[in-house]
C-alpha cells in the first residue's frame, strides 16, 4: 500500500510538473518539441532499463535473471510502435521505438545464446568461478599465499 501511494504521488507529481512547465514556461511554438524530446528520452530510458540484466546474463552465462516474456513483449511493443511511427511519419515516436526494437532484438539474441546454459545460484559466484577458471588457464592462482603453498607442495614431491 505504501509503495502504491508513492508510485501514485510520483506519477501524478511528474505529470503535473511536466504539464505546468509546458503550459506556463515553454513558448507556444516550442511545446511540441519540448514534450516530444522529453517523451523520447523517457521511452529510451524505459527500453534501456534491461541493460543491467543483459550484462548479468553475459557474466553468468545464464538467462535466469532475464525473463523471456518481458523481453519478447518489449520487442513486440517497440516493433508495433516503430511501424506506427513510419506510417504517421512521427520522429518522436520512431526514434525511441527504433532504439527499443534494437535493444529488444539484442535481448532475444542473448536469450537464444544462453537459454540452455546451466543455471547458477548467485551471479557473484558465477563471476568468481569464471575468474578462477581464467586464472587456472593462465597457469596459476592469483593469490600469492596459495601459489606459495602449491609451489612448496610440488617441491616436496621431487
Amino acid at each position: 500500500v505504501k509503495a502504491a501511494k508513492l508510485v501514485g504521488v510520483v506519477n501524478v507529481g511528474v505529470l503535473g510538473t511536466v504539464t505546468a512547465v509546458t503550459l506556463f514556461a515553454v513558448h507556444k511554438n516550442t511545446r511540441l518539441t519540448f514534450v516530444g524530446i522529453l517523451c523520447t528520452a523517457l521511452t529510451i530510458g524505459m527500453y534501456a532499463s534491461p541493460l543491467s540484466a543483459m550484462s548479468t546474463v553475459v557474466k553468468t552465462k545464464s538467462v535466469e535473471y532475464m525473463p523471456f516474456l518481458l523481453s519478447l513483449f518489449l520487442f513486440l511493443n517497440a516493433g508495433v510502435w516503430s511501424a506506427y511511427a513510419v506510417l504517421v511519419k512521427d520522429i518522436y515516436i520512431g526514434v525511441p521505438n527504433a532504439v527499443g526494437l534494437f535493444l529488444g532484438s539484442a535481448q532475444l539474441i542473448l536469450y537464444v545464446i544462453y537459454k540452455n546454459k546451466p543455471v547458477s545460484t548467485n551471479p557473484s559466484e558465477a563471476i568468481e568461478e569464471e575468474e578462477e577458471e581464467e586464472e587456472e588457464e593462465e597457469g596459476g592462482s592469483a593469490h600469492p599465499a596459495r601459489r606459495g603453498i602449491e609451489m612448496n607442495s610440488s617441491l616436496g614431491n621431487v
